[in-house]
C-alpha cells in the first residue's frame, strides 16, 4: 500500500499521468496540435459550389465472385445508399454508377435563384444563338462572385483567414482556413444546429436598441428579448445579419470523411438486406457464374460469396471537387454518365458476352479485348455476338441503370383526402409531401441548359413530360422504400 501511495497523487491519479497533464498545460501542447491540424484543414467559401465523389475501395476485388456484367442486388445497394446520402446531407442531386456516388452541393451564398426559379425548359431557339445560359455563364450558370459583388460581405467571408484577406471567387478554388467563427465554437452533432439538412449559420450577436433621450437625461438601453429556451423566429433583420455557409462550414476533410464513413455504414447495411436472403448455390464456388448471360442478375451464390457480401467490410473513400460554375456541376455528372461510366459498362458487357457466347476463359477474353476502344467493342457485340446492347425488348434487355447510371433527387407530391390526426377533421385541399425518386436515362438526349437546370433543381422538375423520366414507384419501391425501412 505504501509503495502504491508513493506513485499516486490527486484522487489516486498516477504521479506520471499528473506530471504529463501538468506539463501539457504548461507547454500549451493542445494549441500546438490543433494548429498542426488546421494547417491542412481548408474550407470552401460559401459561394463555391462543389461535388462530393465517393468511390468504393478495391470493389473490383470485393465483387469479383458476383455474376457479370452486373448483379442487380449490388446495384440496388448502391442506389439505396445514394438515396440515404441525399436525404442525410440534403444534396440537391445524387448520381451513382458502378461503384461510385456523386453528390451535388450548390453555392450557399450569392445568386441562389437557380435553385428556385421557374424550371420550365427554355426556348429551343437559345440552343442556336450561343446564349450565355448555354455556357453556364448566366445567373443559372456562373455562381462565382466578383470582388465588387461582395463588398458588403467581406468581413463575413474572412472566416478566420490567417492573412486577414476576404475570400472572393476570382480564383476558382480559394481554400480558407477553417479556424474562424464557424469552427472555433464547439462542434455539435450533425443532427443539431450544424445539421447538414440545413446550411450552417454564424449569426452576429443581437444588437441593443437605445431609446432617444435629451442631453440631460441618461440613455436607457433595452436589450433584445431572447427566450432562453424557445428558438426565436428568424426575422428579415436576422437574415441580413446571417452569414450562410456550406454544411460543416465547407471543411474539405470533414465533408469527405463524414460522407465516406456514412456511405460505408449504409452500404454494408443494404448489402445485408439484399444478399441476406439470397439463394445459396449448393455446388461449386461461384466461379461458374462468371459467364452467365446478363439476364441472370440475381442468381444463387456460393455460401462463401454470400458471407463476404454480408461481412460488413466494404468501404468508400471520398473527395471534394470544387467547381467554378453551375455548368461544371452538371459536367461532373455528365462526364461520368455518358463517358467514363458508360465506357466501363460497355467493356463489362463485352467481356461477359465473349465468355458466355464463345466459351472463352477470363484470361483469353482479356487478351482478345485488350486495347479495344468503345466503338470496336460495340461492333464486336452487335456484329459478332449478336448482342442488342441498347434494345429494350427481348428476353434479356440491358437495364439503362447499368449503361447510364441512376439519378437521385427529391420530389414533392400532393395527397388528397387527408385527415388531421389530432382533430379528426378532414383537411381541405391537397397536402404536399416530399420523397426521394430515382431514374435512369441517356442524359445526352437533353440539351446543355436543361441538364444544368435539372442538376440544380431542388426537386425533380415537371416539364410537361419533357423532363428526365423517373422510375415508376412500383419499380423503385424495393430500393427507395426499403432504404427508409432499413434506416429506421
Amino acid at each position: 500500500m505504501a509503495s502504491h501511495a508513493a506513485h499516486t497523487n490527486l484522487y489516486g491519479m498516477p504521479r506520471s499521468a499528473f506530471a504529463a497533464l501538468s506539463s501539457m498545460y504548461a507547454d500549451e501542447l493542445a494549441a500546438k496540435i490543433k494548429n498542426l491540424e488546421r494547417d491542412i484543414d481548408t474550407a470552401l467559401p460559401p459561394e463555391q459550389p462543389f461535388v462530393v465523389r465517393l468511390d468504393g475501395v478495391a470493389f473490383s476485388t470485393f465483387t469479383k465472385d458476383l455474376p457479370r456484367p452486373f448483379d442487380r442486388r449490388l446495384s440496388n445497394a448502391m442506389v439505396a445508399t445514394s438515396v440515404d446520402l441525399v436525404e442525410k446531407f440534403n444534396a440537391v442531386c445524387g448520381y451513382t454508377q458502378s461503384d461510385e456516388i456523386s453528390l451535388v452541393f450548390p453555392a450557399a451564398m450569392g445568386d441562389l435563384s437557380p435553385l428556385f426559379f421557374d424550371l420550365s425548359p427554355p426556348s429551343r431557339d437559345a440552343s442556336t444563338t450561343g446564349d450565355a445560359s448555354m455556357r453556364g455563364d448566366s445567373a443559372m450558370g456562373r455562381i462565382a462572385l466578383k470582388a465588387e459583388d461582395v463588398n458588403g460581405q467581406k468581413d463575413a467571408l474572412k472566416a478566420g483567414d490567417s492573412n486577414g484577406q476576404s475570400t472572393t471567387a476570382d480564383v476558382p478554388v480559394r481554400p480558407t482556413s477553417a479556424t474562424g467563427t464557424n469552427t472555433d465554437r464547439k462542434r455539435k452533432d450533425p443532427m443539431d444546429t450544424d445539421s447538414p439538412t440545413s446550411p450552417s449559420t454564424c449569426t452576429f450577436p443581437p444588437t441593443s436598441t437605445t431609446t432617444p433621450t435629451s442631453p440631460t437625461t441618461t440613455p436607457t438601453t433595452t436589450p433584445t428579448t431572447r427566450h432562453p429556451q424557445k428558438k426565436q423566429k428568424t426575422t428579415t433583420r436576422d437574415h441580413r445579419e446571417t452569414q450562410r455557409t456550406h454544411i460543416y462550414a465547407g471543411r474539405v476533410q470533414k465533408l469527405a470523411s463524414v460522407m465516406a464513413g456514412y456511405a460505408s455504414a449504409r452500404f454494408n447495411s443494404h448489402l445485408r438486406r439484399f444478399f441476406g436472403d439470397a439463394p445459396v448455390l449448393e455446388s461449386g464456388s461461384g466461379d461458374d457464374l462468371e459467364a452467365q448471360p446478363h439476364d441472370r442478375a440475381a442468381p444463387p451464390l456460393a455460401r462463401a460469396v454470400l458471407d463476404k457480401m454480408t461481412s460488413g467490410l466494404a468501404y468508400f473513400d471520398g473527395r471534394v471537387v470544387p467547381c467554378t460554375s453551375n455548368s461544371e456541376l452538371m459536367e461532373a455528372l455528365f462526364w461520368r454518365s455518358n463517358f467514363d461510366g458508360f465506357r466501363n459498362a460497355i467493356q463489362q458487357i463485352a467481356r461477359a458476352e465473349v465468355m458466355r457466347v464463345l466459351g472463352k476463359s477470363s484470361r483469353e477474353t482479356q487478351k482478345r479485348l485488350e486495347s479495344r476502344g468503345t466503338r470496336e467493342l460495340l461492333r464486336i457485340l452487335v456484329e459478332e455476338l449478336k448482342c442488342d446492347v441498347f434494345g429494350e425488348q427481348g428476353p434479356a434487355p440491358i437495364p439503362k441503370r447499368f449503361l447510364y447510371g441512376t439519378w437521385v433527387k427529391k420530389e414533392q407530391y400532393e395527397i388528397l383526402g387527408m385527415v388531421n390526426p389530432k382533430t379528426g377533421v378532414p383537411v381541405q385541399g391537397p397536402v404536399v409531401r416530399g420523397r426521394v425518386r430515382v431514374g435512369s436515362f441517356n442524359w445526352a438526349e437533353w440539351p446543355h441548359e436543361d441538364r444544368v437546370k435539372f442538376t440544380l433543381a431542388k426537386y425533380w422538375p415537371d416539364w410537361d413530360g419533357r423532363e428526365p423520366p423517373r422510375d415508376s414507384l412500383e419499380a423503385s419501391e424495393e430500393v427507395v422504400n426499403g432504404s427508409k425501412r432499413t434506416a429506421e
